[in-house]
């Protein structure tokens, strides 16, 4: 993935992205956002994941297959971000180029990029640093594994020049007031199109 060149055009949208490693808190963050009146959007991965698993399908199943998963995943945020319109203010849990990392963790070569695939720019992009890590019902990562999409995921952000505010460890409250402190940006006029 390291030769791959950004979307020429990229359509300016007003979303802010949530991003970061699993068990960073994201997800608990962007639902206080939703407790402060903000639209969220979830997470296509654990959504995905949890809707297998409640049709009865074992996680070994779900996710045993990395080049599967993250295959049925890159489709899904395409998607995802095809339908939601730019001029809305999101809040999204995880956003598409953070995909590339899962593809460079597993040497998922033959994939689609989703870097290639991204064809929008985010108003602000947020990267949580790293909680303790912990285990949960649709989590196949280790903290090794944790520690490398850190770095991969702001890596993928970069490389579209679109580098992510690190959000330090503090409370939930604290966390989402440090991404409410940065939304007054979305009061300017949104641009129809970025290179």
């Amino acid at each position: 993935l390291s030769s791959t060149q950004p979307h020429p055009f990229r359509m300016s949208t007003r979303w802010i992205v949530i991003d970061g490693a699993p068990s960073s808190g994201k997800t608990t963050v962007v639902h206080a956002l939703q407790r402060k009146g903000l639209r969220i959007i979830p997470e296509v991965a654990r959504a995905f994941a949890e809707m297998e698993l409640a049709r009865g399908k074992p996680l070994e199943e779900v996710r045993g297959d990395p080049r599967a998963f993250q295959g049925a995943v890159i489709d899904l945020f395409v998607e995802r971000e095809r339908r939601l319109p730019p001029a809305d203010t999101l809040v999204l849990d995880v956003g598409l180029p953070g995909c590339s990392a899962y593809v460079r963790l597993h040497k998922l070569e033959g994939l689609p990029d989703p870097l290639a695939a991204h064809i929008h720019r985010y108003n602000h992009v947020f990267l949580f640093d790293r909680l303790p890590f912990e285990e949960d019902h649709v989590r196949t990562e280790n903290e090794a594994m944790a520690i490398f999409l850190d770095q991969a995921i702001e890596d993928a952000y970069c490389r579209l020049g679109d580098p992510p505010t690190r959000v330090p460890v503090m409370d939930v409250e604290e966390r989402a007031a440090f991404v409410i402190s940065h939304l007054p940006l979305l009061q300017s006029p949104l641009p129809q199109r970025s290179s």
